[in-house]
């Protein structure tokens, strides 16, 4: 991509400065010949135009990982994964997991279209985990009663899965079938 930004870079510039006259003379013959281009120079002020897109992007999952961090620091828990069945194999899928201090999110949910993953799904979960009030003694019917309205989901579920791991290393783990 560099490379074709040079070379469209200086065809751009020799066409500009090469017209020639009708006798088929250089007309800019006074001019001094065109300055050495330097590689190294265009690559460094290529880099400081448009940035290392790796680093860049390296840096922002850095800080969503912070980010999602930080904020499963704030809960009870630091994962929770809620899975609703629905007749015609449609499903609810809501993630929030860790693995070692590295989170990954999911939001799969057929009911409404959507199927996003990262920092998206985290955005869309995490406010809805913030609103759960549930601890490793809740009941299952509470727990799932929490789920049900929290998330906003038809209770007409088929089965529906609850777990979530809390920071005292304590467990919900709930599975019901209807």
């Amino acid at each position: 991509m560099r490379r074709l930004l040079i070379v469209t870079f200086t065809c751009a510039i020799l066409a500009a400065c090469g017209t020639a006259d009708q006798d088929g003379d250089n007309a800019n013959n006074d001019l001094p010949d065109e300055p050495d281009i330097n590689e190294e120079e265009i690559d460094e002020e290529e880099e400081d135009m448009f940035g290392d897109d790796e680093e860049d992007e390296s840096n922002d999952q850095e800080d969503d990982q912070a980010y999602m961090k930080e904020k499963m620091d704030e809960l009870d828990f630091y994962e929770i994964e809620v899975e609703v069945e629905y007749e015609n194999n449609l499903e609810y899928e809501a993630e929030i997991e860790r693995d070692d201090d590295h989170y990954e999110a999911e939001l799969e949910d057929d009911l409404n279209n959507i199927d996003i993953r990262g920092l998206e799904a985290f955005e869309e979960i995490y406010p809805l985990a913030e609103a759960l009030d549930l601890s490793s003694d809740s009941s299952d019917e509470e727990a799932i009663d929490e789920v049900i309205e929290v998330f906003d989901l038809p209770d007409d579920y088929e089965e529906i899965e609850i777990e979530i791991d809390f920071h005292d290393g304590s467990e919900l783990d709930i599975e019901q079938r209807k």
